[in-house]
Formats: C-alpha cells, structure tokens, sequence
C-alpha cells in the first residue's frame, strides 16, 4: 500500500512539474502578425475558441452574490450546475477546434508546408499540452466544481492559441499553387465534418 501512494506522490510530482515546464515555455516567440492568424481561422473555423463568453462562465462573482444571501442559496447551486454543464459543453467545443487543428496540419504537411524540427517540436510540445491541460481542467470541473480552477482555462486556450499560431506560420510559407491544393483538399474535409 505504501508503494502505491509513493507511486502516485511521483506521478504527481511528475505531472506538476511537466505543467509548470509547459507553462514556462509559453512566450511571445510565437507571435504572429494577428492578419496571419486570421488567415488561419479563415480556413479553419475555430467554434469554441471563438466563444465570447468563456471567461464569464469561469466567473464566480455571481454565484458567490447569490450564495451569499440564504433565500437564495438554492438559485446559487442550480447557477453552478447549469454553468457547469455549459463549461463542459464548451470544453467539448474547444477539444474539437483541437482536432480541426490537426486534420488541417495533415493537409498542410500533405501538401508539402516547409517545416522544420523546431516547429515540430513545438506543435509536439503544445499538443501534449492541450491534452493534459483539457484532461485536468475536465476532470477538475467533473470532481471539484467549476469555480475550483477560475484561471485554469486560460491556460487551455493559450495552448491552442500556439498550435493556430505555429500552424499560421507554417501557412505563411506556402506557395500559391500549394496554398489552392490546401484549400481544395480542405473544403471537402470541412463539409464531412460538419455534417457528421
């Protein structure tokens, strides 16, 4: 019994350093002119990261007012299911904006993207990260409510920001001809997706 918990103390420490190692490597190498990024999300339409009301659900002002006036102890619990139950759904969104990512990275390097090891890297390194990152965050929300990590989803859409970004400039350096090939091979990837 007393290696299982040691085992697990590890693979938390383990973890934890493996997030704060994510959450360091973050920084402004990675920005790109926001007309790049734009050229991006033209292509690739990003759903949950284009929601405009995430940070107000991971608010608690509300919930806190409400919670602390007795009468309305019960409107603050149901308040907090529903933004619950809406955070998890916008999760689920922000998670598929991820795979779009992807599928569109596929056609990019299908059609011949120069990249290069750092990049690759990088796109390795964010993506691990998105994963563990959206891992946490669901589970946290799933055992601990959603006003246990108020900050915690910032941290996710920076993630998948740095994927658009890296992917953008890997766009950038497409010729023409190569950018038509991308566009037509992603249309139809566009349509298959949505209508499943």
């Amino acid at each position: 019994m007393f290696e299982l918990i040691l085992f697990l103390a590890a693979g938390l420490l383990l973890a934890a350093l493996f997030l704060f190692w994510v959450l360091g490597q973050w920084g402004a190498e990675f920005e790109l002119p926001p007309a790049h990024v734009a050229r991006l999300t033209e292509l690739v339409p990003l759903t949950g990261v284009s929601y405009q009301r995430a940070e107000r659900l991971f608010d608690a002002r509300d919930y806190r007012f409400l919670a602390a006036q007795p009468p309305l102890a019960k409107a603050a619990r149901q308040l907090e299911q529903d933004r619950r139950q809406i955070a998890l759904q916008w999760l689920q969104l922000v998670r598929e904006d991820y795979a779009r990512l992807l599928r569109f990275r596929r056609i990019l390097v299908a059609c011949g993207a120069p990249t290069d090891t750092r990049t690759e890297w990088r796109l390795l390194r964010e993506r691990l990260a998105f994963l563990v990152l959206y891992g946490v965050l669901t589970l946290w929300i799933r055992l601990f409510g959603l006003y246990a990590a108020p900050r915690a989803h910032t941290a996710l859409l920076n993630s998948l920001g740095l994927i658009s970004t890296l992917l953008a400039r890997m766009l950038t350096r497409l010729s023409h001809t190569q950018l038509a090939e991308v566009k037509q091979l992603w249309a139809p990837a566009q349509t298959s997706t949505t209508n499943t």
